[in-house]
């Protein structure tokens, strides 16, 4: 994949240009337009289109100034003026050479690339360094080994020399709060059970397990953060099981790892799944536990 001098300094362009070039190896190119832009920890390359722009809104968009202005400008220009997006505070206009059957519209670059095709319906998942090509074959033999009762995309393609994998791509809305969303996490949850049981487990007493939940999140950035201090006092003013069992799971339940596709309700990337000793995972998502003691917090109140 050629590029122009701009697109090189763009995080994960190299990568993605490795990944063409053994995936696609001898295909034409085409020329194509994208805007890229880096609102916090992620990087995102994508094609004007008002399908992508809207989805690259609502990501970009947050309580920072930043993220803010960038999320207005999308808005703003996406529909009428794309060719203006490049205007926008923190967003870049490039011009890339991509193979012709892979004409990407979304690119998402974190600790591995995701790289969206709409119109083949496809999602390519590559490592970001070739040295955390494990990450990639544990996610594909978790896939390929889980309870019938868990709805996730299908693996249609993997590769364990570059490495990657290609699964289905599942449209569809991403609950947007924990706590009004509740019923769909609820089943998320209901789907991982059998996971839970199946796979072999490990018992601990429950006060070893919070006691070291709560010595990592005291070394962590949310050391003082009131709702760790409202989940303990949660927790000591609750009768609880005397042991918690660890076994596998997801270990990233979180909203952002569920897509809503009519009566489905779809569970998204497994890459951290395993056995998982905090009792945060070990359970309840930790994120359901913020919203759920907030609200509960701010009622006393």
């Amino acid at each position: 994949m050629l590029l122009d001098t701009s697109a090189k300094t763009i995080e994960g362009v190299t990568q993605l240009t490795d990944f063409f070039s053994y995936r696609f190896a001898g295909e034409s190119l085409v020329h194509r337009e994208y805007v890229s832009v880096a609102p916090g920890s992620y990087q995102y390359l994508i094609h004007p289109s008002e399908r992508s722009l809207s989805w690259l809104s609502n990501r970009v968009d947050g309580h920072s100034y930043r993220r803010r202005i960038a999320s207005l400008g999308i808005n703003a220009l996406g529909s009428t003026q794309p060719s203006l997006l490049g205007s926008v505070p923190g967003v870049r206009s490039v011009t890339l050479e991509v193979p012709r059957t892979c004409q990407f519209d979304i690119a998402v670059v974190g600790m591995r690339i995701k790289v969206i095709d709409y119109r083949r319906e496809r999602v390519y998942t590559l490592p970001l360094a070739r040295e955390h090509h494990e990450n990639i074959h544990e996610e594909v033999r978790t896939r390929r080994n889980l309870p019938p009762s868990i709805d996730t995309p299908r693996v249609l393609d993997a590769d364990d020399t570059f490495p990657y994998f290609v699964e289905e791509l599942c449209d569809g809305r991403t609950p947007s709060n924990v706590v009004e969303d509740w019923d769909i996490l609820r089943e998320g949850l209901r789907q991982l059970t059998p996971l839970h049981r199946e796979t072999r487990s490990v018992w601990v007493p429950t006060e070893e397990a919070i006691d070291q939940a709560f010595e990592a999140l005291a070394a962590s950035e949310l050391s003082n953060d009131p709702v760790v201090n409202h989940t303990r006092t949660f927790l000591d003013q609750h009768t609880l099981p005397n042991e918690l069992r660890r076994s596998r799971i997801h270990g990233d339940f979180q909203t952002g790892n569920l897509i809503v596709q009519d009566d489905r309700v779809i569970i998204l990337d497994w890459e951290s799944s395993g056995l998982i000793s905090s009792w945060l995972t070990c359970s309840i998502p930790s994120n359901v536990i913020r919203s759920r003691v907030t609200t509960e917090a701010h009622s006393l109140t």
